[in-house]
């Protein structure tokens, strides 16, 4: 009888790349297509431009306890120009406009 421990096979740079970016695409908070992987060593690299700090978060925790990872570098960037226009985190359109010193909700 063998009992020699089994170890789990190493996974690759790119198995993790592809991993990591399967998780992304299903990952609600996220955009799709919004954040780029990169995997050097079992260190992920995150970029891209997202609306939202919340969006950032979400991307970071959803690949960092995957397989063959060590650690996770966030180099995403918030695109102000979104999240200026008086846009929710939803798409909604609610802002405040003022008309004649008198603020309207539109």
């Amino acid at each position: 009888m063998n009992t020699d421990k089994l170890e789990p096979a190493a996974q690759s740079d790119a198995d993790t790349a592809r991993t990591a970016q399967s998780v992304l695409q299903w990952t609600p908070l996220l955009p799709p297509d919004c954040v780029k992987v990169k995997v050097e060593n079992g260190w992920i690299t995150l970029s891209g431009n997202v609306e939202w700090e919340f969006q950032k978060k979400a991307a970071v925790r959803a690949v960092h306890h995957l397989a063959g990872v060590s650690g996770v570098s966030d180099m995403m960037t918030i695109d102000s120009t979104v999240a200026n226009a008086g846009h929710g985190p939803r798409g909604s359109a609610y802002q405040l406009d003022v008309v004649d010193n008198m603020t309207v909700a539109s």
